[in-house]
Formats: structure tokens, sequence, C-alpha cells
């Protein structure tokens, strides 16, 4: 699931669903329908302006790690990770999946593009292991693209053989 989706809907898109059937459910009651209703009303709210991140632009920074820690709303598969930008100087928080956030580095330098009202992380790399990977690869590259390349030209010979199969068939069936 997309992660500012999994905000949208967990924990405000449920609560507007479970409230707003509280609100029909008493019905004959007025104050518990206007209880109920207006914290429907103030669910929408949040979920309106979260769902603004789905379309809106997302904020790319670098950064370096500082701290994990389990989400604010206790959401499982979640983690927050506490970055300090390395332009600005401030803190951010963002919401990572764990299997994710198990990939970060404590004090190594990232760069992020989240989304601003949801804090939800959309995307990351590494830059110094993305400048490291790449060098290596183009010299790799380069020396297999040739050593493929010849050995193939030297050790590949077309033999043709003449389809006796089908001659043997006709032979069989006379």
């Amino acid at each position: 699931m997309d992660p500012i989706m999994h905000r949208v809907i967990f924990p405000f898109g449920i609560a507007l669903v479970l409230f707003a059937a509280l609100t029909f459910r008493f019905r004959k009651r007025k104050l518990e329908r206007y209880f109920f209703g207006f914290l429907a009303l103030i669910c929408l709210v949040i979920t309106a302006f979260y769902m603004r991140d789905t379309s809106a632009k997302k904020v790319q920074v670098t950064g370096v790690l500082i701290q994990e820690e389990e989400g604010f709303y206790k959401e499982p598969g979640y983690r927050d990770l506490h970055f300090t930008v390395t332009e600005t100087g401030e803190k951010i928080s963002v919401c990572v999946k764990k299997k994710e956030a198990e990939l970060f580095e404590p004090n190594k330098e990232y760069s992020l593009t989240y989304a601003k009202n949801t804090r939800m992380l959309v995307s990351w790399f590494d830059p110094s292991a993305l400048t490291q990977e790449s060098a290596t690869q183009e010299n790799t590259t380069q020396e297999s693209t040739t050593d493929e390349n010849a050995s193939t030209m030297f050790t590949f010979n077309p033999t043709t053989q003449p389809d006796t199969t089908a001659t043997e068939t006709e032979s069989a069936s006379r």
C-alpha cells in the first residue's frame, strides 16, 4: 500500500467511518448524535488535509539519520526516523515501513523524498553508495562485455546437420 494512503486510512479514515456509523446509531439521542457527528467532522477534515499529499509536490532533502523509534500511533509495521537536514540544520521526523527502516544506518547521509503533511517517506537513496556502485559497474561492464563477446565469438560454432527424422518417418510409412 502506498504510504500516504496508509496514513489517510489509518487511523483517521477508520475513525471517520466509525463516528459516522455511531452518529446514525444514536439518531434519537440528540446529544450523542451531535458529539459523534462533531468527531466525524474532525476526522473528515484531517483526512481531507492528508489527501492533499497524494497530488501535492513532495519535499526532497538530504539528511543524516539521528535516531529510530516506534511510530507515534504505534502503527504495526511502521517506524519513525529522525533526521537532521544537512542544508538547514533543522530536524525532521519521517515515518517509514519497518523493513525499510532496517536498511538505514545511523550517522549516514541519505537523500529523502517525503510528503509534507503526512511526513511519510516516499523514496530515498544513499548518494555515497550510488557513486561507488556506478564507478565499479562502469569498469566491470566494459571488461565483461568485451570478454563475453570474445568468448562467444570464438566458441560459437554452428553446425548444420541434415534432418534425418523426416526421411526415416517417410520410409517407415511406405
